[in-house]
């Protein structure tokens, strides 16, 4: 026979016990709208005045969501920039990927997004971002952001 008290204070018991659990870094990040996770730091390590570097970002397991069937998209994600006055924190770029995991966005979308997030923040003498994603009904996608646009 069932208990209806005791069902309740079970329920109540539940909320309160995850009430308590903290949250891990990557669930409060999808909470936060993209760009706001994306944090940079001052570079000035330019010797000559001329940047010679090229500053490389490579991510092996990014998901995201397909918007049209809900299906999950996996990909790998490039960004390459020279850097201006700023780099990205790189913690905040692992967390800001993290936060697409459950959105749903097409793949060329997705790219834009990082590829402006990242001018937009750092301001980059120039920035390409690439997304290699995963074959979808036999065909793969891998389309590209170019910061500045020299098409135009």
């Amino acid at each position: 026979m069932w208990n209806i008290k005791e069902d309740m204070m079970a329920d109540e018991l539940k909320d309160a016990l995850t009430a308590l659990k903290p949250k891990s870094e990557f669930a409060e990040a999808g909470e936060k709208e993209a760009e706001d996770i994306l944090e940079k730091i001052g570079w000035s390590e330019d010797i000559s005045g001329l940047t010679k570097i090229m500053v490389s970002l490579e991510s092996e397991e990014f998901t995201s969501l397909c918007p049209v069937t809900g299906q999950p998209d996996f990909g790998r994600i490039i960004v390459m920039y020279k850097p201006h006055n700023f780099i990205v924190e790189s913690k905040s770029y692992k967390l800001y990927l993290g936060s697409f995991r459950n959105k749903g966005m097409f793949m060329e979308t997705i790219v834009e997004k990082i590829g402006e997030d990242l001018v937009n923040l750092l301001i980059p003498l120039s920035l390409k971002v690439v997304g290699e994603f995963r074959p979808r009904g036999g065909i793969i996608h891998n389309i590209s952001f170019d910061y500045p646009n020299n098409d135009e």
